[in-house]
């Protein structure tokens, strides 16, 4: 593997010497080459394609470093097409981590609920894979390469004992309060549904005259769901703060008066046009340096909207403007405010 080191800003001492922007530029040159941020890309064969930042305080510099796309001489035919494990996903660390370094990797970075479950999900596809992988072996069937990979790494009573603490820690939230209001109102919903079908099956009971034990258990498991419903809706959701929020409002000021224009079915000119783009470009890659870990692309596009939507109503109040805002409506990708209602 080759990496290729860019140094790209510093601290205040140095930072005159950098344009501001000098990281973010390369990073967008870098994803439209399909390259992907990977904090965990090292100088392997399976971090080919890969880029990560990083702050040296002791020479004061921020470097972007480049893993290539290579190919080996050996075999000039390899890709990650082979189907091989990419070992420097979060997916696979946080599967094949040690349990202390995974509890440590949990709760800096997978810190909210739905993170969690989306985690637990993506450990239970591997021991799934992995319970195939077994009963191909009984049938004396022979693995790919990527089966053998998974194989030789694979923990099966570790990777359950993770699971097993990650649900513990996703139950002490609930308990706790520490939900958002998205996950808050999905896990409500999951409730009223259990209530309405064991409150209907005890209506049937009634007229099918089921076992006294299970009509017994059935309404210990009502009262027990009508206890969580009672708490889930006394949370009052926490609120998951976006990095670099500021610079995502400032481009979302940047950008509305573009939104204006088109809504007001203004010809957008060849320069506009490309002012808009441009400020897209730059939004995509503060939208994608705010991303969690195992974050989906909808929930965080929801945050961004969120960001943008709440700084632009803030500047209309400010502005003092008497029009009503439409408080939601959006573009591209853009949240935009200050529009009648049509």
């Amino acid at each position: 593997m080759v990496r290729v080191t860019f140094v790209v800003g510093g601290g205040q001492k140095v930072r005159g010497k950098y344009h501001a922007s000098c990281q973010k530029f390369l990073i967008a040159a870098l994803r439209r080459h399909n390259y992907d941020d990977d904090q965990g890309a090292a100088m392997l064969p399976d971090s080919a394609g890969k880029y990560k930042t990083q702050h040296d305080t002791n020479l004061n510099l921020k470097f972007v470093n480049v893993f290539p796309f290579v190919v080996s001489d050996a075999d000039p035919n390899s890709s990650k097409a082979d189907g091989l494990e990419d070992t420097s996903s979060k997916t696979f660390m946080c599967m094949a981590a040690e349990r202390a370094t995974f509890e440590r990797m949990v709760i800096a970075q997978v810190k909210y609920w739905r993170l969690k479950k989306t985690l637990v999900e993506h450990l239970r596809v591997y021991a799934e894979r992995a319970t195939k992988i077994e009963e191909k072996m009984m049938r004396m069937e022979s693995m790919t390469p990527a089966e053998q990979q998974l194989y030789d790494v694979f923990d099966g009573p570790g990777v359950a004992d993770k699971m097993d603490w990650l649900q513990n820690q996703m139950k002490k939230q609930v308990a706790a309060g520490e939900l958002t209001e998205k996950e808050k109102k999905g896990l409500l919903s999951q409730v009223q549904e259990k209530i309405k079908s064991i409150e209907t099956k005890l209506e049937e009971s009634e007229e099918s005259s089921l076992p006294e034990k299970v009509v017994k258990r059935a309404k210990a498991q009502l009262e027990s769901l009508n206890k969580r419903k009672d708490h889930l809706s006394t949370i009052k959701g926490v609120v998951v703060p976006f990095a670099n929020w500021e610079e995502l409002a400032a481009l979302a000021k940047q950008m509305h008066p573009h939104l204006v224009h088109e809504r007001e079915g203004k010809t957008i000119k060849a320069n506009e046009a490309a002012e808009m783009q441009d400020i897209r470009n730059k939004r995509a890659i503060v939208v994608e340096d705010a991303r969690m870990w195992f974050e989906s692309d909808a929930d965080l596009e929801g945050r961004a909207e969120t960001v943008e939507r709440n700084y632009m109503k803030k500047m209309g109040r400010k502005g003092g403007s008497k029009k009503k805002t439409s408080g939601g409506s959006s573009s591209g990708g853009w949240s935009t405010v200050g529009s009648r209602r049509r």
